[in-house]
């Protein structure tokens, strides 16, 4: 049974990479055209899609944090929430939470972004993204972009970055400090079809990541069932539950005699 448990969580480890994987993939096809190719053919829709720099799909901006020290509490604690270059890159995605809030006075120097902004990170971990829930602050070291509705939607934009991420990460300096500039978010290229296909687009891959995010619900689940089992296991062995027991046996106490 051991035996059989070690292997099945053997298996159970390889599932994160696979997840991981998919979701890759899904974001590939979705911004080189070939998750909708069969949509455009149905729909007669063109096959040329437009190259267009990110900067002229909507607004881009660096998140404002102008008063020094930055550390002064008085910039934080209040009601107004303030997402950091960590809550973007373990957000999976999405902003829905966030470990610091700014206070008024703490607001009266930086900016409030809309829900909706794709946040993009330009420090420490390079071109991250996540989209805000709720409006927020960020510092410098995040780019926000909204989209100009009649030109793209956030999301695919978003996963168009994704995609980007090796090609981005490859224009910060060798330094300690990895970081990269507005002015090269500024000029990234986006491969854009008509708003007709970016809905289509984003309406199969949000459909496919719930597909993975019920697989990880089920991984996590067997994961931790996985992990008890050993334990119980051992504890039905000793207790004498994995054979059937002989009436007839003498207790274990008369062999101790």
């Amino acid at each position: 049974l051991l035996a059989r448990i070690n292997a099945c969580q053997q298996s159970l480890d390889a599932v994160p990479a696979l997840l991981k994987r998919f979701r890759q993939a899904v974001v590939n096809a979705a911004v080189d055209g070939s998750l909708t190719a069969e949509f455009r053919a149905i729909n007669l829709v063109s096959d040329e899609w437009q190259t267009v720099p990110l900067g002229q799909l909507g607004e881009l901006g660096r998140g404002k944090s102008k008063h020094r020290p930055r550390n002064d509490p008085r910039l934080y604690g209040g009601a107004i929430p303030f997402i950091q270059t960590g809550d973007v890159a373990q957000s999976d995605g999405w902003i829905k939470t966030h470990s610091q809030t700014y206070s008024e006075f703490g607001l009266q120097q930086s900016k409030l972004w809309p829900a909706g902004t794709v946040c993009i990170t330009i420090a420490a971990n390079i071109a991250d993204t996540a989209v805000l829930c709720y409006p927020a602050c960020f510092p410098d070291s995040v780019v926000g972009f909204v989209a100009d509705p009649t030109k793209c939607d956030g999301r695919f934009v978003k996963w168009a970055i994704d995609a980007l991420k090796e090609d981005l990460e490859s224009f910060a300096p060798a330094t300690a400090q990895k970081n990269i500039n507005l002015a090269v978010l500024n000029d990234v290229v986006i491969r854009l079809p008509s708003l007709e296909e970016q809905s289509e687009i984003v309406r199969r891959v949000e459909m496919l990541f719930k597909l993975a995010d019920r697989i990880e619900a089920r991984y996590t689940a067997a994961f931790a069932q996985a992990q008890r089992l050993p334990s119980l296991v051992l504890a039905k062995a000793f207790r004498g539950e994995l054979l059937p027991q002989d009436p007839n046996d003498e207790p274990a106490s008369a062999l101790l005699v």
